[in-house]
């Protein structure tokens, strides 16, 4: 298991707003809950979880990441570069709390 770490970054209004075009931009919200290619041995696992209030969407992504997956990717990082993510502290997650950490992303998977 790799290592967890954490920062908290915040989004000037701009920013926001810019997240949430590219969001509406792309469709997220319609995306399925789960894209996979089967018959592979290892590679990358993503969760796509976005909160607003009550609401959650929730997308399962191993080693197939759909055009618009890769888009806000890099949308997504020129945002958090803007927000200044090079600049914040990051701290690692204790291994004792990492299972906790990676279990709680996991959980809304399930749902």
């Amino acid at each position: 298991m790799g290592t967890w770490k954490t920062a908290n970054v915040s989004l000037t209004p701009e920013l926001m707003s810019k997240l949430v075009q590219v969001i509406v931009a792309d469709d997220l919200l319609s995306l399925k809950s789960v894209y996979s290619k089967r018959n592979r041995k290892d590679g990358s696992q993503w969760v796509l979880l976005i909160k607003q209030g009550e609401y959650t969407k929730r997308v399962y992504l191993d080693n197939d990441f759909p055009s618009q997956i890769l888009r806000f990717d890099n949308a997504l990082d020129d945002i958090a570069t803007s927000a200044g993510v090079n600049q914040a502290t990051w701290s690692a997650i204790e291994a004792s709390q990492a299972r906790k950490h990676e279990s709680e992303l996991w959980e809304t998977v399930v749902r």
